[in-house]
């Protein structure tokens, strides 16, 4: 299928092709829905500062953008803003700069140097295998509930699988 020509001054038409792109690269609903949702925000972000053409976003604004995302509210919790989700959004952003870049809209992508917020690291400690059989013996084998436990313990441990890839 031909690709649909990018108006650089049109930040609707940035969005609908790049929309396109990760719905042509099979990318899930809901994260179509969120790409949208969040460039939509970050379009009218630009608005406000009066800006009518993606050539014209500077690394500038890319920051701006990050410091506001870092400082806001969320609507919804009325909270500051996760790292994780101001991490998403600014992982959107960096896709877009990039499609752009490599549909040759824009010459130079102004996120290139964004750094995405990173958040402390659960420890990833390891059982030794004499905790690991004490862990798996611990549930009573004699009753319903025991035996359910023990095999969840064991399938957790033994293909080191999620907890909420056990619980689907």
């Amino acid at each position: 299928r031909r690709a649909r020509r990018i108006d650089p001054r049109s930040f609707e038409s940035c969005l609908t092709a790049c929309v396109e792109d990760l719905q042509a690269r099979w990318y899930s609903k809901a994260l179509v829905k969120h790409a949208h949702t969040v460039l939509a925000r970050f379009f009218s972000f630009l608005r406000a500062r009066r800006l009518r053409d993606v050539r014209a976003v500077a690394e500038a604004h890319v920051f701006a953008y990050a410091r506001q995302l870092a400082s806001e509210k969320s609507a919804v919790t009325g909270e500051l803003y996760s790292i994780s989700t101001q991490r998403t959004h600014l992982y959107v952003l960096q896709r877009l700069f990039r499609f752009l870049e490599a549909a040759g809209v824009i010459l130079q992508d102004p996120s290139r140097d964004l750094a995405l917020p990173s958040w402390k690291r659960l420890p990833r400690a390891v059982l030794n295998q004499a905790h690991a059989r004490r862990l798996v013996a611990n549930p009573d084998p004699f009753t319903v509930r025991g035996k359910r436990d023990r095999a969840i313990l064991e399938l957790l441990y033994g293909t080191a699988i999620r907890v909420g890839e056990c619980e689907r």
